[in-house]
């Protein structure tokens, strides 16, 4: 689950995240090639414009 830790290492470094972690079928799965999508939960202390668009934005570019 290297991309699934990647991603939550990443959120978790920002002081508004209070929380992150991978849901669903790529937690249940250890076979990436089986995975249709990844599920992210993030909490944050308020979500804002701000974080939302810094962590959360759906096409967020990211390199993991």
């Amino acid at each position: 689950m290297k991309i699934g830790e990647a991603i939550i290492s990443e959120l978790i470094k920002d002081k508004d995240v209070v929380s992150a972690s991978i849901v669903g079928s790529y937690s249940e799965n250890k076979d990436i090639k089986k995975i249709g999508d990844l599920d992210v939960v993030v909490i944050c202390k308020k979500l804002t414009k701000k974080s939302f668009s810094k962590n959360i934005k759906p096409g967020k570019k990211k390199k993991f």
